[in-house]
């Protein structure tokens, strides 16, 4: 009976650093900072410089692309200059028939973060051709 009590007791008191420790693990964690994601769209004429290659993870879309006046940029910061720069491609979008040296007119859309104040990602959404004897101004 007695050496029965003993085990209890050990056992009670084995449980509780465990249990305490569990409940220690069960803190109220701290909200995260809120988070306001706005969606900004631009459209922009570009020329293709580089097509992804599904054999070369290295080798995204990237394209060549005029000012972007109205970009809103890190910090709030308003306008893009012209540049060469890779583009995500968002889900469902095809650039079959495209090849380097096109000239096409690209859309894609940015989430901007407003608490932040700072774009988080983008991806071109869709893109059209432009004629071969379009114009492009890189300045």
């Amino acid at each position: 009976m007695k050496r029965s009590l003993v085990l209890r007791v050990l056992a009670v008191a084995m449980s509780v650093p465990v249990a305490g420790g569990v409940l220690a693990g069960c803190k109220k964690k701290e909200a995260p900072a809120p988070t306001t994601v706005v969606v900004h769209t631009y459209t922009v004429r570009a020329q293709v410089e580089q097509l992804p290659d599904p054999n070369d993870i290295r080798k995204e879309f990237v394209a060549r692309h005029e000012k972007i006046p109205e970009f809103k940029g890190p910090g709030g910061e308003i306008g893009m200059n012209a540049m060469v720069m890779p583009f995500p491609i968002a889900e469902g979008v095809s650039l079959e028939g495209l090849k380097v040296g096109d000239k096409l007119e690209v859309t894609f859309a940015v989430d901007f973060d407003t608490v932040l104040n700072r774009p988080r990602k983008y991806a071109i959404t869709s893109w059209k051709p432009l004629p071969a004897e379009t114009a492009l101004d890189f300045r």
